[in-house]
Parts: structure tokens; sequence; C-alpha cells
């Protein structure tokens, strides 16, 4: 049965002709040649950063005990168990916590996972914050540095696996990645480097940085953790139950959106602002939570100011395999007059393949096709002499425009450490009011991994 509410508001957004309020778009099929043309041409432009959910951690986990752990569910049923056990809870407690994070098997075949999950992990963790709250846990009078010294004990001796391919494939497209989680496998398995929101959030205040000299500016050599890093300084808060992220919804989406919709880089453009799509892969019920609801609800009005100022609507895409496909995009949002939306208004599901274990699959065609754009396109400008561009510019920068080097896209940063120039500019070519389409074949092959090339953003000499 449909779960969408009985009257969706008609989107400015929707296909023009199209009167049905349910805009659903038609999700790729491996055959189908739209969406992976989309990321390309997302990617290829700098246009894009990934946001990394639990399920991509699963897979870099370096064994079967990890695995569990780096789920919401397995780190809560870890959480309650350290807790049941410091302060000699009865057993009872624990099972009743339990219960709360256990899913009918059947319905997770099924694909139909129960909606209110969301909600029953949510009142497991406040029973869990409970007693870290008013337990004597970790030698703390300060609630939250006890709760850190449990997270602390929990994850810290969480390792990833390096040869897990999809490690190389995710740093290999180039872009920035954000994740929800609070371990460290991303950086311990793609050699990226560690920051928080916090870290963001004074980008974003100071706005004007040194590209020399701030290292926000190379962006793609780090993972920003949006809730909270389990080693991190006790002072920063992690974001565990729904008062949590009530609390820190303003400072989620001061330090995401910007990145998102960069204003700085206006004066370069002709007054359009420049733009990235989040990519989501393994994030599952994390796109219902109330910080990236409240941030599609922003994101959304801002799309409905762009088309009604001639410039097209930005969307997200959300990477899942069929099973995930029937439920995972399918809920609504309230914008900021109370209206419901449906998420597929602004995020566009794409399908992967049948299981999680097609993921690598595709992503190895995905960095293929951004290596022969890339080569492509470089020939191209060296036919027109455009090399000009590349010169490194020595100003200052506006952090999030793409590259990394950052005032706006239209003026080449420095080389990567080794010696790779970085692709042309999008900007450029918005000025120019041309926009390039691929002539990429889109074909779904089963590719040899071992072709994909290495990490372009190596230490000198390692």
């Amino acid at each position: 049965m449909s779960t969408y509410p009985t009257i969706i508001p008609r989107s400015p957004l929707g296909p023009k002709g199209t009167t049905s309020p349910y805009y659903v778009p038609p999700l790729l099929a491996r055959s189908s040649d739209g969406h992976m043309e989309q990321l390309v041409e997302i990617l290829s432009d700098r246009r894009g950063c990934l946001i990394i959910g639990a399920g991509v951690s699963v897979s870099l986990a370096d064994n079967e005990e990890n695995k569990r752990l780096v789920t919401w569910k397995g780190f809560l049923d870890r959480l309650a168990q350290t807790v049941r056990d410091m302060l000699g809870l009865e057993e009872s407690w624990y099972e009743e916590v339990k219960a709360m994070l256990d899913v009918d098997p059947a319905r997770h075949r099924e694909g139909t996972v129960d909606r209110q999950y969301a909600l029953r992990l949510d009142k497991a963790a406040e029973m869990i914050e409970h007693h870290v709250n008013t337990g004597h846990l970790g030698g703390s009078s300060d609630p939250f540095m006890r709760y850190h010294h449990l997270v602390f004990k929990i994850l810290h001796r969480l390792r990833a696996d390096r040869s897990s391919p999809i490690a190389s494939l995710l740093h290999n497209l180039r872009t920035p990645i954000f994740t929800t989680n609070y371990d460290v496998l991303l950086e311990d398995a793609t050699g990226r480097f560690t920051l928080s929101i916090e870290d963001l959030l004074k980008a974003q205040r100071a706005y004007r940085l040194k590209s020399d000299q701030h290292p926000l500016a190379q962006h793609q050599q780090y993972v920003f953790h949006l809730h909270g890093i389990f080693y991190d300084d006790p002072e920063r808060k992690f974001v565990l139950t729904a008062r949590e992220y009530a609390i820190t919804i303003d400072d989620f989406i001061m330090a995401l959106k910007p990145v998102l919709v960069d204003v700085g880089s206006k004066v370069k453009t002709g007054g359009m602002a420049f733009h990235r799509s989040m990519v989501f892969i393994g994030t599952g019920g994390t796109l219902q939570d109330i910080h990236f609801t409240s941030l599609f609800a922003a994101l959304y009005e801002h799309n409905v100011f762009l088309e009604s100022n001639g410039f097209e609507r930005v969307l997200h895409y959300v990477l899942l395999n069929e099973t995930e496909a029937t439920h995972i995009t399918d809920f609504t949002f309230e914008d900021s007059l109370g209206r419901r939306i449906h998420a597929h208004e602004l995020l566009v599901p794409v399908v992967y393949g049948k299981t999680y274990d097609d993921l690598p699959k595709f992503l190895a065609v995905l960095v293929k096709k951004l290596d022969e754009d890339e080569k492509s396109q470089s020939n191209v400008d060296s036919v027109n002499g455009d090399d000009e561009d590349y010169a490194p510019a020595s100003k200052d920068k506006i952090f999030g425009t793409g590259r990394g080097t950052v005032e706006s896209d239209s003026d080449a940063g420095p080389m990567s450490p080794d010696g790779h120039v970085p692709r042309p500019s999008y900007l450029r070519k918005v000025k120019g009011h041309v926009r390039r389409r691929s002539s990429l074949s889109t074909e779904y092959v089963d590719p040899d991994l071992q072709s994909v090339p290495e990490k372009r953003f190596q230490t000198k000499g390692a």
C-alpha cells in the first residue's frame, strides 16, 4: 500500500505539463543511461558531495563484530549492554531496549521496514541516555563526559579493511565527503583527515580564507563529521537523541547549506550561485532524521526560487539497491509554511543493483567514466588553448565551491600533491551559457576492479 499522504500540494518543481501532485521520477534500471550520465556530469564539474552513512562503514569494517557495531542498531545495542554491566541494571531493562532495536525479519526481507522504527531507535537511545545522565559512569559528574567516555570505550578499537575496493572508489570520485557516523573508518580506509562540523562552521563564519594557509581549503583531503567524532573534544556534543537533534538543527544547516549553495560565487556567474548536489550512499533512515528533513525543506524552497527566476532546480541523488528503492525515499517533509512535500521533489533514487554487493561495481563504472570524461575535456582544452585558465590563483578564496581552492571555480586552484591538474571550471561554462552533454557510453558492465586508478591525492613520497 502506498505511504503517500492523502494530499500533497502541487509543487512548482514538478515536470511541466504534469498534473499529478505525486511526482515520482523513474528509477535507474541497469540499462538506463539518464541518471548515470547526470552523476558523471555533476561529479566531473565538481558539483557533487558525498553523504556517507553507516551502510558504507559496514563494508569497511575489518571483521563481523565491528560490522555490527558500526550500524546505529548495533552501536545502541552495545551501548545498552555496557551501561547495564557498569551500573548493574536488571536484565529486563536491557531486554526492553533490545526489543525496540529489533526489526521484524519478514518485513526486513520484503523491504517494508516499519516507518516507526526510527522512533523506536530514538526511544531506545533516550532510555540509555537516562541512565548515563543519572548513573555513576566514567568518573565524572558531567553527564556528557560520562557518555563521551562510553562512546570512546566502544568505538576506539574499530579498524578499517584497507583492501576493501569501496575505499579507493569513494576517494577516486574526488569529491568532498560528509558522514553522519561517529567512527573514523572512512579516514582509515581512504587516507583522508578528520574534521568536525564545528570546524566547518568556523570556516563558514570566517567566510574568507587563504587557500594556501587554511586546511579546510583542501576539502577533498578531509572527511567532515556532521554528528560528532568518538574521540573529539568532550566540549563538542554528539547527536544521539531527539533532544540533541533539535538543539543542533541550526548548526547543521549553517554548516552544510553554504557548501551546497555558495552565494560567494555570484559575482563570477552573473548572479547565479554555485550549487552542489548531494549523493547519498549507505544512509538508509538517516534521510528522514530531523536534520536532513529540515535541510531538505530549505533546499526545496531555494529550488522554488531558482525555478521562478528561470534556473534549473538542483536535485540530489540517493544510491539504493532494488530492495531499498521501494521505501527509502518514500516519505514527506514540511516546508516553512507547514505544507507536506514529497521527498521525490528533491531526491532522485538511483538503483545501483540488486544487492549491496553491486555497489562497488557501480562506483567503478562511475570512476571509469569520470576519468574518460576528464581525459576528453583535457584534450578539448588543449586544442582550444585554455591552458592559461590553469594558472594558480593567489588571492583570497571562499571555502565551498569546488576543487577546494575556492573563491570561485573560474580560477583554477593549485595542483594536487601528485601534480594532477584540476579539471576545467564549470563556472566558466556557465558564464558562456554552455552546458556540455557527455557522449559517454552508459551500458552497465561488470568492470575489472583492478583497472580502477589508484588514489590521486597521495602524499609525495608515499
